[in-house]
């Protein structure tokens, strides 16, 4: 049967990612039930957003200006001479597709997919990599296997916690 904490957890992997796994085992989920719902959280949220986020990466994309994909001293340069600064922060409006964006020029699709999942989360990962060009399919696969493998060693993780204290 589906109970609240069933139902929670699951929203809160659709819109927190790996939150989800630590608000299982507060809701008295054991770590099986935490691992399938959460991870079934996360792979919704994930292919949601992977195949409706096509517009919110586009507007993405208009709000940093152009529609292709910078390297991170290009977009450091440009943010430097726009504000007169330095060039050290990307400022208030770079948001998560900045970051995400330098994060794929050192990582690539596959790093962003593998960490994506636990920070900055799926729903960040997926609107930032769409936005900075990735290819959807390429970043649907490693998200999904990010899901599945990082929230598998966080319950892990976690059930060895708890079963220490």
């Amino acid at each position: 049967m589906l109970t609240v904490e069933y139902v929670v957890v699951l929203v809160a992997g659709f819109v927190l990612g790996g939150w989800a796994v630590p608000l299982g085992f507060l809701l008295g989920l054991g770590p099986v039930a935490t691992f399938l719902t959460a991870t079934a959280g996360g792979l919704i949220g994930c292919w949601v957003f992977l195949l409706g986020g096509e517009r919110v990466a586009a507007w993405v994309r208009r709000r940093r200006r152009d529609g292709s994909h910078h390297s991170p001293s290009a977009a450091t340069a440009e943010a430097a001479a726009a504000d007169g600064g330095t060039g050290d922060d990307d400022g208030p409006d770079a948001g998560d597709a900045g970051r995400v964006a330098r994060f794929v020029d050192r990582y690539g699709v596959r790093g962003l997919g593998i960490v994506g999942p636990i920070f900055p989360g799926v729903t960040a990962s997926v609107i930032g990599g769409l936005a900075v060009g990735l290819d959807r399919r390429s970043l649907g696969r490693w998200m999904t296997i990010g899901i599945v493998v990082i929230y598998a060693l966080y319950v892990l993780a976690m059930s060895l916690l708890v079963a220490l204290f």
